[in-house]
């Protein structure tokens, strides 16, 4: 009967297709360089284990360069137990930035791939916390950026 009801109370958290939350994140470059982001974070329950999930980071001026990180993600979801849940993440997008020093400027984008791992936990029923852990790979002809990051952040779940 304990069991019984671990199991039920698993499923009052569990992620359930069309189910939605938007949040804010802040991101960290683990390289000798770090560079913080602040970021927006949508996701999209496609059924009970995987969830599609865009975000959009920023990074603000640090030696005369702005950067920005849009991606879409795929989560695969598994609970761990009673409103915590673990999940490997793999990723696309665009890695851009603008240069700007002594009245030069520059800009570009490159295509960028992330894999990694995530962790939530649901505080209530409609607020979580994130964390996640990844290695992000930015190529462009033979130009090839490729860094580990660590992502905090909060969910609103609707």
């Amino acid at each position: 009967m304990i069991a019984a009801m671990m199991l039920m109370s698993m499923g009052a958290f569990a992620q359930e297709a069309g189910k939605m939350a938007v949040g804010a994140t802040v991101s960290d470059y683990l390289d000798s360089d770090s560079r913080i982001a602040i970021g927006a974070k949508f996701q999209y329950s496609l059924n009970e284990n995987f969830r599609l999930d865009a975000d959009f980071k920023l990074y603000p001026k640090k030696y005369y360069t702005t950067c920005w990180n849009p991606t879409i993600n795929l989560n695969y979801l598994i609970p761990i137990f009673d409103k915590f849940y673990v999940y490997p993440l793999a990723g696309a997008g665009l890695f851009g930035y603008t240069w700007d020093y002594d009245g030069h400027t520059d800009s570009g984008s490159m295509f960028t791939v992330k894999f990694g791992a995530g962790a939530e936990y649901y505080i209530t029923e409609q607020f979580k916390g994130l964390f996640e852990a990844y290695y992000q790979i930015a190529k462009k002809n033979d130009y090839k950026y490729s860094d580990p990051l660590i992502s905090l952040g909060v969910a609103y779940c609707f």
